[in-house]
């Protein structure tokens, strides 16, 4: 049986160090879902770390600094990372360069359970997607829900 949502590196993207590689990621546990205004804390705080560290050379020395800037980072909007660090070979130069990946591994506080009703407004005000609206039983998207005939 293969795997229906496996993890695709470019070939020119190899593992740091001896481990085995990494298995296919999947999506994450409710606890470690973000909500949408979450998402876009995270990509910010994302942005924030690239700029941070952009055309530097990761030495072992500045690898650790990333990772405790990202730890702290993420910490501060209420999220626990982890990084892998792959190896890439820069196909105009054919340089190899060290390029690190932040996964998302859970939250500060974790939560009991999803609020489906946050979800709902997410969803309805077009936070989630960019697309306003309901989505029905059918599929079919409306700009108004169902009015129901209680009568």
């Amino acid at each position: 049986m293969t795997d229906p949502n496996p993890l695709i590196k470019p070939p020119s993207v190899t593992r740091l160090g001896t481990a085995p590689a990494p298995k296919p990621v999947h999506a994450p546990p409710p606890d470690v879902e973000p909500y949408a205004d979450e998402r876009a804390q995270i990509k910010e705080v994302g942005v924030i770390l690239q700029n941070k560290f952009r055309n530097k050379v990761f030495t072992e020395k500045r690898m650790i600094e990333f990772v405790k800037a990202a730890q702290e980072m993420y910490a501060d909007i209420g999220w626990l990372v982890g990084v892998d660090w792959y190896q890439a070979v820069i196909p105009s130069t054919g340089e190899t360069t060290t390029i690190p990946n932040v996964l998302v591994m859970g939250r500060v506080n974790p939560l009991e359970s999803i609020d489906h009703d946050r979800v709902q407004h997410e969803i309805v005000t077009g936070k989630m997607d960019g697309q306003v609206g309901y989505i029905r039983a059918d599929g079919s998207k409306h700009e108004d829900p169902r009015k129901k005939n209680i009568y």
